[in-house]
């Protein structure tokens, strides 16, 4: 018997060409240096290859950033971003699992949740027609 989790999407806040565009958000957990949990709500993205977070989720999290590795990230558009990858461990619904997590440098943009770690864990449903997004532990 599987666990689900259920998360229902958020409307699109800036202006946008499509009406009613809505964004599948989730919210995770990621246990902080200090052994805490803080939230984020990242969206889903099943196009990113792996979970992505700021800068200064790395420092509100107590990690330092240039611990993780090195590395730079290639986004969709041919741009490149200077990133370190860690080792954290993140909880979608009551379900924890260790995931590599990149942050990247600089200015804040959007926080992702990629395929790496995480879709190996969970079998995920996009229902466009219910605004949901569903997690099975597999």
């Amino acid at each position: 018997m599987s666990n689900e989790f259920v998360f229902n999407w958020k409307p699109v806040e800036e202006e946008s060409i499509i009406k009613d565009l809505h964004r599948p958000v989730i919210n995770v957990e990621l246990k902080s240096q200090s052994d805490e949990w803080k939230v984020f709500y990242p969206e889903v993205d099943s196009g990113a290859p792996m979970s992505v977070f700021n800068e200064s989720d790395c420092e509100l999290l107590g990690y330092k950033l240039t611990d993780g590795t090195s590395f730079n990230l290639r986004g969709v558009l041919g741009g490149s971003t200077p990133s370190y990858l860690h080792k954290i461990e993140m909880k979608i619904g009551t379900e924890v699992i260790n995931s590599r997590v990149a942050f990247t440098e600089g200015k804040n943009h959007k926080q992702l949740i990629g395929r790496t770690d995480v879709f190996d864990y969970f079998r995920i449903c996009f229902r466009g027609k219910l605004l949901e997004t569903s997690f099975f532990k597999e």
